[in-house]
């Protein structure tokens, strides 16, 4: 991005065609196809809206911030998948150490579906909502024109 800093993104109002707006709008709607295609339509959007509108530097950058994020926001949602199995596993081998050990089996399988409910299915839920306004402030700030930076994400492509 001619050795400009990710602060210093120059803002897209100045010079920006209409179809470079427009552009914007499409990179940042593009998850939505995620709703069509329920496994890899939040990828698949944005990869195939950047590829396409990639000529455009401040299109580029936009489009290399939506993949990114939606790949922070699949990587996450995995880890939490494989932390939700681990709970429920261990709370289903603690009920069968209950056979052995009646109150140690039932403290071991309340404890991880505990865990569970307490801290996994609010960071669902969190995860659920939290790329949506992402989405929503990323084309606030394309009405402005002005290149929106998605918070917490981790930076696959620069």
């Amino acid at each position: 991005m001619n050795g400009q800093t990710p602060t210093q993104l120059r803002p897209l109002a100045s010079g920006l065609s209409p179809d470079e707006r427009s552009g914007a709008y499409l990179l940042h709607l593009s998850p939505l196809l995620g709703l069509l295609l329920p496994s890899i339509g939040h990828l698949l959007g944005p990869v195939a809206a950047w590829w396409m509108l990639k000529s455009s530097p401040a299109l580029d950058a936009q489009g290399k911030e939506v993949v990114n994020f939606q790949l922070t926001a699949t990587v996450i949602s995995l880890l939490l998948s494989v932390l939700a199995f681990v709970l429920i596993g261990a709370g289903m081998l603690g009920g069968l150490a209950g056979i052995v050990a009646p109150l140690a089996g039932m403290l071991s399988m309340f404890g991880a579906v505990g865990a569970l409910f307490a801290i996994l299915l609010p960071l669902s839920l969190l995860l659920s909502v939290y790329p949506l306004v992402c989405m929503v402030l990323g084309l606030m700030r394309a009405s402005e024109g002005q290149l929106y930076r998605y918070p917490l994400t981790i930076r696959f492509l620069s």
